[in-house]
């Protein structure tokens, strides 16, 4: 007597389920403290002229440091949901936007550190 019965446990995990979040990992450990020396250094740079410097300088300064945090909480997020969700296919195309979604923010504030207006 044969039964057409699936097994209990099915493992429908793709083999690849983590490559994407650790991908990201790996990028973003050097590329973390080299944005936060960036965003540090372009607020440090202007300390001795900050009664001196441009109105537009400071304003920039002020968007540098809070698209920084922004971003970096962003990052934090999406990072922690691309490792969280389950090993799925269906995730698969989640894993990897929120993978990248967390790699690709940093460059914002490196953006707005290369384009700070002169002072």
């Amino acid at each position: 007597m044969t039964t057409d019965q699936a097994p209990e446990h099915v493992d429908d995990a793709p083999a690849g389920r983590r490559f994407a979040p650790l991908v990201a990992t790996l990028l973003l450990v050097p590329l973390l403290p080299v944005v936060f020396v960036f965003v540090g250094l372009s607020v440090m740079a202007t300390d001795s002229c900050y009664s001196d410097c441009s109105q537009e300088l400071l304003d920039a300064l002020d968007a540098v440091t809070t698209s920084f945090l922004i971003c970096l909480a962003t990052t934090l997020v999406c990072l922690a949901a691309a490792w969280a969700l389950p090993a799925r296919h269906r995730f698969t195309a989640a894993r990897i936007v929120l993978a990248s979604t967390a790699v690709l923010v940093q460059f914002v504030p490196l953006l707005l550190v290369f384009t700070l207006p002169e002072g």
